[in-house]
């Protein structure tokens, strides 16, 4: 069949990983249908409308634990992109029951839609790296984050049950493939004017005055977006599990590509490491404070070779798409303009988007 007939479902529509994605699919001539909360809110829902190729976009209702929202939403579908989930990483331990219950409800409606040829399901590195005891490590696709461990914060382990729970009911319904993309920190352009959870505002608003001794595996948006298109499409992917990072950046090396791009205009971004002493001291009046402590001095890395041999991806440096993203921040208003940015129209993305 034509990819023009071809319906591909996009969960949690106007979401920033998922609008990225529907932009490339329709690009690629698909008819897309997303789902958003409420088809009424206008700042998520004019972004969609504004993407080349709307007139194959079909806007749906659908809430993660409404079971029969899903079940509207997935029919007639061939293909299903599973991004809907809570993405606080900070947040109460509610969103575990949203994440998983959302999961299962979506993957219950496609095993009552025929048609439905295969889901891929969005998780994260968090699924993968977190409680775990060694600071210096490279991870694997058979790695899990340790749900035994009491310091695995509620998303990670919502990303991690969730997971689980998908790949235990597609055992038992064989008539549509699984894919699950666990991507690390996803940067790049903007295509919304929410910002998220992105932790790069916290360099640039004084949310960190000094930076801890962390890392983070860091990926470029538009290669999540391709690799979730290529994991749709390569029957090589069915049934796999599939890390999507390019390359883990440390909180100083972050702060210092930022510092190198935007403190000549202006910006503050911290220049040193916070002590773990004061560290501790801090993470008794802050959840941050808690969260960053647990992973202090940690190295962790993410083997990538699954993906290049099976969606034949060749990831790009994210360091221009972590400054792509942060102009895009204070074009949107996002972040303040200072200096040169604040006496003419800030500079967007170098990119076409």
């Amino acid at each position: 069949m034509t990819k023009f007939f071809l319906v591909v479902l996009v969960t949690g529509a106007s979401g920033y990983l998922a609008i990225h994605c529907i932009r490339l699919l329709l690009r690629k001539g698909y008819r897309v249908r997303g789902t958003v909360r409420d088809l009424k809110n206008r700042l998520k829902i004019q972004p969609l409308e504004n993407l080349e190729g709307s007139d194959r976009l079909e806007l749906v209702y659908a809430e993660l634990q409404d079971a029969q929202s899903w079940i509207d939403a997935v029919d007639g579908c061939d293909y299903i992109l599973h991004m809907a989930s809570p993405c606080e990483v900070v947040a109460s331990s509610s969103i575990i029951d949203d994440a998983v219950q959302g999961t299962l409800n979506v993957l219950k409606a496609a095993a009552q839609c025929p048609k439905v040829k295969k889901v891929v399901l969005t998780s994260s590195c968090g699924a993968v790296n977190e409680g775990v005891q060694e600071k210096k490590r490279i991870f694997d696709e058979n790695d899990w984050t340790n749900l035994d461990c009491n310091k695995v914060l509620p998303y990670h382990r919502s990303k991690t049950m969730a997971e689980k729970a998908a790949w235990n009911f597609v055992n038992k319904h064989l008539h549509f493939k699984l894919t699950v993309l666990n991507p690390g920190l996803v940067v790049g352009p903007l295509l919304q004017n929410f910002k998220g959870a992105s932790v790069i505002g916290y360099f640039m608003d004084f949310t960190m005055i000094m930076y801890p001794s962390l890392s983070i595996a860091v990926v470029d948006v538009d290669d999540v977006a391709e690799a979730h298109l290529r994991a749709m499409l390569y029957p090589e992917s069915d049934g796999e599990r599939i890390l999507i990072t390019s390359c883990t950046l440390s909180f100083k090396q972050i702060a210092k590509i930022l510092r190198k791009e935007f403190g000549p205009k202006g910006y503050f971004v911290p220049k040193l490491q916070v002590p773990y002493i004061l560290l501790r001291v801090y993470s008794i009046f802050s959840a941050k404070g808690r969260s960053a402590l647990q992973v202090y001095g940690h190295e962790e890395y993410f083997d990538n070779s699954k993906a290049k041999r099976l969606l034949k991806m060749n990831f790009k440096d994210p360091r221009q798409a972590l400054i792509d993203m942060t102009y895009d921040m204070i074009a949107r208003g996002m972040l303040p303009r200072k200096g040169e940015l604040a006496q003419r129209n800030a500079k967007r993305s170098s990119r076409k988007l």
